[in-house]
């Protein structure tokens, strides 16, 4: 996306690679979420979401401020799914260039 100013900013997001890495990444976390939790309670198997915590750490520091299940799922499948896609995309980036180089 070309700026007033003609710099190039966010050009990851019109990268063909982009909406594959993300969108693998973020059903990855979604499965693994619903694997951990309750959906007809809507609560984790373990006591205070502890792996969820865990698997979503850079963003799940902010998980510490609820007391009950729900919002740290809830919160989970959004902050933790796009930290998810976006490893993802990164993952795919990565695998692109060595592929490239190493071929």
């Amino acid at each position: 996306m070309l700026y007033s100013d003609g710099v190039n900013q966010l050009n990851f997001l019109v990268d063909p690679d982009f909406r594959t890495g993300f969108i693998t990444g973020a059903i990855l976390h979604v499965v693994l979420v619903f694997t951990r939790i309750s959906l007809l309670l809507f609560e984790c198997y373990t006591p205070g979401c502890s792996e969820i915590v865990i698997w979503d750490f850079p963003v799940s520091v902010v998980y510490y401020a609820f007391d009950s299940d729900f919002p740290i799922i809830f919160f989970s499948l959004l902050l933790g799914s796009a930290l998810w896609g976006f490893w993802g995309f990164g993952l795919l980036k990565l695998v692109r260039v060595l592929t490239r180089k190493f071929s």
